[in-house]
C-alpha cells in the first residue's frame, strides 16, 4: 500500500489509555523533530529508528511495527481521528513515548512535522522545549494551547495540596510508564544473555561487568569481551541506572543466587546446581510494583517469605542463598505449584514483583536472565 496524503488538518481524540485521567494530563502540539531527537536515546528506539536516529523504511520495520504502521496509515487515508500519542520522562532522562508510539512514528514518516500529543501535568514544564514554534501552527493556537496547559497544572496543583484523587490518576500513569521500561529493560538483558549463549558463552563465563557498579568483575570471562552484558564486543546493552520514580535509587543488582520456582520439570531445592541468574531492583515504587504485576496477568502483589539478604554479586559462580516464589511462610507449597498456593504467587513465572514479608518489607523486582 502506498503512502497516503496527509490532510491539512488532522484530528485526534484522547488514547483509550488516558480516557479516564483526563484530568491529570495537558494537551500539547509538540515538534516531530525535536521528539524524535530525544527518543533516539530511550532503549527502545530501535523498533522504529535506525543507528543514524533515521526512521525505519517499512521494509526495515519488524512486523509488528510493520502492521501496526500499515494500520496508521489507512486512518489517515480514511480520514479518521487518531489516538493522541501519551509521553512522558523515561529512566534516561529523554522522552518516552507510553502509548500510541505507532501513531506518532508513522506520522513522522509521512512528513509531519507536528503532533498533538498528551504529557502528564506535573512534566509540562518538562516539554516546554519540545513544544511547536508558533510559526508551525499559528501564534494564536499556540498560546491557546499553553493557557490551557498551564490552567490544567495550576487545578493539579491545587486539587494535589487538597488531597483530590487526580494524584493517585497521575501516579498511576507515571508508574505505568516506569513499569513499562523496566519490563522491556529486563527482557532486553534476557535477550543480551540469550544471544551470548548462543555464541558459545558459558553460564559461568558471562559477565556484568560495567562503569557504574564496581564488583562485577569475571576472571572467568573471555579477555575480548565478547561475554560482557555491557560491552560493545558482547551484549551491547547499556547500564541503565533506575530513577528515584522507580525505586529509592539504588542501582540494579545481577546475583547468582536466588533459586526461583518454577513448574515445568525445574527443580525448586535451595541448592546450588538450582541457583539462577537474576536480575533484581530493590526497593521498588508499591505503585511501579502493582502495574508490573498488571502487565505480568497478576492480580495484586505476592508476598514473598523472607527476605532478600544476599549482597553476593555474580563474578561466574552461582550458590543458593534464597528462594523466590511470591508465598508467605504460612503457605509454603512443596514444590511450587500455582494450584497449591494462595493468589497470588510466582510460581511458574520467571519474571515479577513482590513484597518481602520479614525486614524492611521492601518491594523487589526480579527477571530470571538464564533458569538453570
Amino acid at each position: 500500500m502506498s503512502a497516503p496524503s496527509v490532510p491539512s488538518r488532522l484530528t485526534f481524540v484522547p488514547h483509550p489509555s488516558v480516557q479516564d485521567d483526563a484530568a491529570a494530563f495537558v494537551t500539547l502540539s509538540v515538534s516531530v523533530a525535536k521528539i524524535l531527537k530525544s527518543w533516539r536515546k530511550s532503549l527502545f528506539a530501535f523498533e522504529w529508528l535506525n543507528p543514524d536516529g533515521g526512521l525505519k523504511t517499512p521494509a526495515e520495520l519488524g512486523e509488528k511495527q510493520w502492521a501496526q504502521r500499515a494500520g496508521i496509515e489507512e486512518l489517515v487515508h480514511q480520514h479518521k481521528p487518531l489516538p493522541r500519542p501519551v509521553l512522558g520522562i523515561g529512566m534516561l532522562e529523554c522522552v518516552e513515548i507510553g502509548a500510541g508510539r505507532d501513531v506518532l512514528l508513522t506520522l513522522a514518516a509521512l512528513g509531519v512535522d507536528t503532533v498533538d500529543v498528551d504529557v502528564p501535568a506535573n512534566m509540562m514544564n518538562d516539554f516546554q522545549r519540545f513544544v511547536a514554534p508558533p510559526g508551525e501552527r499559528g501564534s494564536a493556537l499556540v498560546y491557546a494551547f499553553l493557557a490551557i496547559a498551564l490552567i490544567a497544572a495550576l487545578s493539579y496543583a491545587v486539587m494535589r495540596q487538597s488531597g483530590s484523587g487526580s494524584v493517585a490518576h497521575l501516579s498511576d500513569s507515571r508508574a505505568a510508564i516506569l513499569a513499562d521500561e523496566i519490563v522491556r529493560y529486563s527482557d532486553a538483558m534476557k535477550n543480551a544473555v540469550a544471544r551470548l549463549q548462543l555464541r558459545g558463552c558459558t553460564e559461568t563465563q558471562l559477565s556484568f561487568e560495567n562503569e557504574v557498579v564496581s564488583g562485577y568483575a569475571n576472571a572467568g570471562a573471555p579477555g575480548d569481551n565478547s561475554c560482557h552484558l555491557f560491552h560493545p564486543s558482547g551484549g551491547g546493552i547499556t547500564f541503565v541506572t533506575p530513577t528515584t520514580d522507580s525505586n529509592d535509587g539504588s542501582n540494579w543488582f545481577f546475583a547468582g543466587g536466588p533459586v526461583v520456582h518454577q513448574q515445568g520439570g525445574y527443580a525448586s531445592t535451595n541448592v546450588a546446581a538450582n541457583a539462577d541468574l537474576v536480575m533484581m531492583m530493590y526497593s521498588v515504587n508499591p505503585a511501579v510494583c502493582e502495574k508490573i504485576d498488571d502487565k505480568l496477568g497478576l492480580s495484586g502483589i505476592p508476598t514473598d517469605d523472607g527476605n532478600y539478604s544476599s549482597a553476593t554479586k555474580f563474578t561466574g559462580t552461582y550458590a543458593a542463598t534464597d528462594d523466590i516464589n511470591g508465598v508467605s511462610s504460612a503457605a509454603q507449597p512443596s514444590p511450587c505449584i500455582g494450584a497449591a498456593a494462595p493468589a497470588p504467587n510466582l510460581c511458574g513465572l520467571d519474571a515479577g514483583c513482590y513484597r518481602e514479608e520479614d525486614s524492611g518489607q521492601r518491594y523487589i523486582y526480579y527477571q530470571v536472565l538464564l533458569q538453570r
